[in-house]
Parts: structure tokens; C-alpha cells; sequence
């Protein structure tokens, strides 16, 4: 016994779909890289050569039409300093000599010293103090300061 059944026929695949959703895409990318492109006023300039100039405490460079400020290292005075802070410092070369003052601070610790050696024979005179105060230092001495004050000559 034979049936005749009937033979599947395989469907065609409708290719346009497919093609369409691939030419709309090149098209949507297209569209979506457009916003990247700079009007002919913003168009790529040649960069010209960087200058740099130094002012008391910045440095400024210039690179085409653009600044870049950059903090500079504190200048270093030159000569014996008029501020002090913790520390050991030689009268005459480290510090200037003469009066001192601070504000004072939690805790200060100061000495007057013969010579930086470190020994306990070579403290002339000693004191600590916790708040403002003054300090008379001499050339050839040596100051030894502890603590959180800032000691500023006097004029």
C-alpha cells in the first residue's frame, strides 16, 4: 500500500529584511559618528612650540591656545631665616639672631645650647611654655625647639 503524500516543499527565505536592517545600520552609524566631526571653525590646528614663563611662585605653559598653571616650589630666602619651628638651628648662619616671639600652641620646648652635641652640659638655659612667649638667642648659639609653636623675630 502506497500513499502518496505530498512532498514538502522548502519555503524561500525572504532575504530584504535582512539586507534592509543591514543598510539602516551603516546608515545609523554614519549619523551617530557625524556628531564627532568639528565644524571648518574648530577644525585640527598644527600645535605651535610650548613657551614657559616663571613668576615669583607659578609657572605658566602655553602649548596652541591653551594654559596650564602650575604651583612652583616655594623660593628658598636666602641668608639666615626669621622663622622658626621645631627644630635645631645654629644662631648667625641657620637663624638670625635677637628677640623671638610666638603666639604659642599646646606645647613648646625650647633650649639655648652651648654646641649641637647633644649633651646635657651644653644647655645654657631651657624652659616650656603653653601659650605665648619670647626668646632672646645670641650668634654662636645653637636653639633647640620642640612642640607646635612658630617663633617669629621680633624688629
Amino acid at each position: 500500500m502506497t500513499e502518496d503524500y505530498p512532498m514538502p516543499v522548502a519555503k524561500q527565505r525572504r532575504r530584504w529584511p535582512w539586507i534592509l536592517g543591514v543598510v539602516l545600520a551603516f546608515f545609523l552609524g554614519i549619523g551617530a559618528g557625524a556628531s564627532t566631526v568639528k565644524p571648518a571653525d574648530q577644525a585640527w590646528q598644527p600645535p605651535s612650540v610650548a613657551t614657559t614663563t616663571q613668576h615669583s611662585d607659578k609657572i605658566t605653559v602655553t602649548v596652541s591656545a591653551e594654559t596650564v598653571t602650575q604651583e612652583a616650589a616655594p623660593v628658598q630666602p636666602v641668608g639666615p631665616a626669621t622663622t622658626m619651628q621645631s627644630g635645631t638651628y645654629q644662631v648667625g648662619t641657620d637663624v638670625v639672631p635677637g628677640r623671638y616671639k610666638t603666639p604659642g600652641a599646646s606645647y613648646c620646648y625650647w633650649a639655648r645650647l652651648k654646641d649641637d652635641s647633644g649633651n646635657f652640659e651644653s644647655i645654657i638655659t631651657n624652659g616650656s611654655l603653653n601659650g605665648p612667649g619670647s626668646l632672646t638667642i645670641n650668634v654662636g648659639e645653637f636653639i633647640e625647639l620642640s612642640g607646635d609653636c612658630i617663633w617669629m623675630k621680633v624688629a
